[in-house]
């Protein structure tokens, strides 16, 4: 039921956006400042369109259940195989994580069809249960493009982020509430499709949410490998089929624990917000850059094409 607070939350101007006061990781409680360029591109978004996720619960649950065995039926017929590697992490997180305690999920992005297709991988009762489903952020230019397609995908449990709007939009305060009410948000951090082996750049976005959450949530880091075999893009419409998937799942990250004892983030300034979110991000990535390391070395070893080509 605590979704249905969204929609107050949702439905405010640029300045109501604004008055946000973070709960900082390690009680960090300076407040942000946005820049007025990330405050005007919000306003103009905002100004003239309600920007609601608010599905009834019925409708999320059809949803979510009929995509998700639609994508677990996906996976039967067109891979020749998928390999789940340490996929109970992930289970044992989404199922039974401790009361309060918010989970984030952040992947690899290869192809346009990651999300929903990857989710197929759970088990039917958890598609069954919207709060065992996760809210993802999808860029709002490509999917919520008219009213038909908005309500679909917010059934289905997406947030249309703005990209080029910055960390502080009407998006990343949805997101953080949802952390808050111990929620479960998958977010690919690179920002963007890549199809090359080298991770890019996280954004500072993953960074935000990590810091500002009001408890500190637990990151899983998941890598996938193969989907580029299915979809290669470029025109193709029609996926490939009998190709074989991975789907890693690390361990579990308490960012506080990491945290603790690393001489760098402990030298900064608990009033450069900005510095210590960088620093936060770069942690995140190099742990799933481990687990991209350590997927890599396993296909390899197994004779498994990860489908992987530069980026154009």
């Amino acid at each position: 039921m605590y979704f249905y607070s969204l929609q107050k939350h949702l439905q405010f101007n640029a300045k109501a956006l604004l008055r946000r006061s973070p709960t900082l990781l390690f009680a960090r409680n300076t407040a942000h400042k946005p820049c007025s360029s990330q405050a005007k591109q919000v306003k103009v978004e905002s100004s003239d369109e309600v920007i609601n996720i608010t599905t009834p619960l019925p409708m999320r649950s059809a949803t979510c259940f009929l995509v998700g065995m639609a994508c677990k039926l996906f996976l039967k017929l067109a891979c020749s195989q998928v390999h789940l590697r340490n996929f109970d992490r992930l289970l044992k997180q989404v199922e039974s994580r401790a009361p309060g305690t918010s989970l984030i999920t952040i992947q690899n992005h290869a192809t346009t069809l990651d999300d929903p297709i990857l989710w197929g991988a759970l088990p039917a009762r958890s598609l069954a249960s919207p709060h065992l489903v996760r809210w993802s952020l999808a860029a709002k230019e490509i999917i919520f493009i008219n009213p038909l397609f908005s309500a679909f995908f917010a059934a289905g449990q997406t947030i249309p982020i703005i990209r080029g709007a910055g960390i502080y939009q009407p998006a990343m305060d949805v997101a953080l509430e949802l952390l808050d009410k111990s929620g479960w948000i998958n977010i690919y951090p690179e920002g963007k499709v890549n199809r090359d082996k080298p991770l890019l750049p996280f954004k500072w976005g993953v960074g935000r949410l990590i810091q500002e959450t009001v408890s500190t949530p637990i990151i899983i880091p998941i890598y996938h490998s193969g989907m580029l075999n299915i979809y290669p893009g470029d025109g193709v419409i029609l996926p490939r089929l009998g190709k074989q998937l991975v789907v890693s799942v690390g361990s579990p990250i308490n960012i506080r624990e990491l945290l603790k004892d690393d001489a760098g983030f402990q030298n900064i300034s608990p009033d450069d917000t900005d510095r210590a979110r960088s620093y936060i991000t770069n942690i995140v990535r190099m742990q799933l850059d481990d687990l991209r390391e350590e997927t890599l070395a396993w296909m390899q070893e197994k004779g498994i094409d990860s489908g992987f080509r530069p980026n154009k």
